[in-house]
């Protein structure tokens, strides 16, 4: 538990979850070389593009920063590279997925039926990769207490010296976690962020409504959006987790299983029942969401207040087996989308009604979509 949760949440936090910082600064690097590669893509707004993995790259390249020290350009070949293979690895999590029902299944059929044969070919070329930077990291690595870890490798690093530190502070451990941070940090806020473009192209009163709030605190878009404008941006931020619920990247959460027999509200779950929480069915129920079906940042408004909890919003978990990255995701959601919406308004292309069709997997993706990118310069 504290490898996995509490030590890289609170390195991020050092690193920067608070006030300006290290990763707010990564951001804005990854954002203004996206705006960039989205203009020269668009031929300055003239044409219709696909933004998909353009966003997924600006996206881990911020985390790629935080964990090692280093930006690489978003047309790196090995950034591009790990990301290929990080995905792919996410897509055969899938199809590997019926073995949690059913392992007798490996016993009897090919591990390739499975893409755990294809999974482990990435994942030894990612560990590979990681070693080398891992390697470096322990070479130049200050030998000084005092001297503050300039990133996530060299505070694992650190920790691992340390005379009294946990047995799962070691170099393998350390390229899984590297591994499951690189993914896990990029690919469901570069989902988010997809979903959210295409809300905001079908529902234009909604962005423009929050571009004019935008406009409002930068005196007419003379400046650029920080992270300390989020108090002054009420319905951006009720917009913001309004899109985050009706894109519902994670429509169920993680297996659970209790210990013994239980009976919760007048059913009788006996030991060892998987239970499977339905997130999508709370996002939609109307006894939570007054428009349930809809694109509403009012949801989370009071009186024009932002109220940042909901009960019926899940997204995240809860409790204390609630995603620790919520923090980081939030942050990289306002910076990037007020940003791209800053230089931007996203249009749907003639002939798209808006549909809603998504992609099956580990993480619910939207179907690769064009989109018009009209400059508001």
């Amino acid at each position: 538990m504290e490898l996995k949760l509490i030590f890289p949440y609170s390195q991020f936090k050092k690193l920067g979850l608070n006030g300006k910082s290290k990763m707010e600064n990564h951001m804005a690097d990854e954002i203004d070389q996206l705006i960039e590669n989205l203009e020269e893509a668009s031929d300055l707004g003239t044409k219709p593009v696909e933004i998909g993995f353009k966003i997924n790259v600006a996206i881990v390249n911020v985390m790629w920063a935080m964990l090692t020290g280093e930006r690489k350009s978003q047309d790196d070949p090995t950034l591009i590279g790990l990301l290929k293979a990080v995905n792919r690895c996410i897509e055969l999590a899938t199809t590997s997925g019926i073995l949690l029902f059913m392992p007798f299944l490996i016993k009897i059929l090919p591990e390739c039926i499975f893409g755990i044969t294809e999974m482990r070919k990435l994942m030894k070329k990612t560990y590979g990769y990681l070693q080398k930077v891992i390697q470096e990291h322990k070479e130049n690595l200050l030998e000084s207490e005092e001297e503050e870890p300039k990133d996530f490798i060299d505070a694992f690093l650190k920790e691992m010296k340390k005379p009294e530190k946990h047995e799962s502070f070691n170099e393998f451990q350390l390229q899984v976690l590297c591994s499951e941070l690189f993914g896990a940090g990029g690919e469901p806020t570069s989902v988010t962020l997809k979903w959210a473009i295409r809300y905001l192209a079908k529902y234009p009163n909604i962005q423009k409504k929050a571009q004019e709030e935008l406009d409002s605190i930068t005196h007419g878009n003379s400046r650029k959006i920080s992270l300390s404008d989020r108090q002054n941006l009420p319905y951006f931020q009720a917009m913001i987790m309004d899109l985050i619920r009706i894109s519902d990247i994670h429509p169920i959460g993680v297996l659970h299983s209790p210990s013994q027999d239980t009976q919760i509200e007048g059913y009788w779950v006996p030991k060892g029942t998987f239970v499977i929480p339905n997130f999508h069915k709370v996002h939609h129920d109307p006894q939570y969401w007054e428009k349930p079906d809809e694109l509403y940042p009012e949801h989370w408004l009071n009186h024009g207040e932002f109220v940042g909890k909901h009960e019926g919003f899940l997204s995240f978990g809860t409790g204390k087996r609630r995603c620790p990255g919520h923090d980081i995701a939030l942050m990289e959601l306002f910076m990037f989308l007020s940003r791209l919406m800053q230089r931007f308004t996203f249009a749907l292309v003639p002939g798209d009604e808006g549909q809603v069709e998504s992609t099956a997997g580990c993480v619910v993706s939207p179907k690769p979509y064009m989109i018009n990118l009209i400059s508001r310069h």
